[in-house]
């Protein structure tokens, strides 16, 4: 996937440290050096991040593309219980039109499964009219790659392109 001519600006929201450091691998192998990677652990995290620039556009100008990738199970702050705050995320993406994709393990022991059908209905208000995700495992390659595909998808048709600043 050669997305180097961009300018790429990626959040990424996820609270174990390992899965953070192939998350971060592999979002510069998709989008090489010329990317600026923003990391948050917990839900409070994300909001210091993302809610400055989300409410003063200015911070995304200089940025081609914004994509936020998010777990969906992690503590609201430090020393949290993990919980579905990657809901919290995506809610906050999907007001401002950004770019989000879940890549979360929810199979293995979170008795989550009705996220499920609360990812297909927010999908549905997300302006590219689903949201990208990687559930089985945390495939984060495969997430990007997604995402990356849904957005130009997106930009090809005749919808009309969300915010990105």
């Amino acid at each position: 996937m050669s997305t180097n001519a961009r300018t790429t600006r990626v959040i990424i929201v996820e609270d174990k440290a390992d899965e953070l450091g192939k998350a971060i691998t592999a979002v510069k192998a998709a989008f090489g050096e010329n990317v600026l990677i923003n990391t948050a652990g917990t839900y409070v995290g994300f909001r210091r991040i993302s809610v400055p620039l989300f409410i003063e556009r200015d911070g995304w100008k200089e940025y081609e593309d914004v994509f936020v990738l998010t777990d969906m199970m992690f503590p609201e702050k430090e020393g949290g219980k993990e919980e579905p705050n990657g809901l919290l995320v995506l809610e906050n993406c999907i007001f401002h039109g950004h770019f989000v994709a879940v890549c979360s393990d929810l199979c293995n022991g979170h008795n989550a499964a009705w996220l499920y059908p609360a990812l297909k209905a927010l999908g549905k208000m997300h302006p590219l009219g689903s949201i990208p995700k990687e559930t089985g495992s945390k495939n984060w390659s495969r997430c990007i790659e997604k995402l990356v595909q849904f957005r130009d998808h997106y930009l090809r048709s005749d919808a009309p392109a969300p915010s990105q600043g």
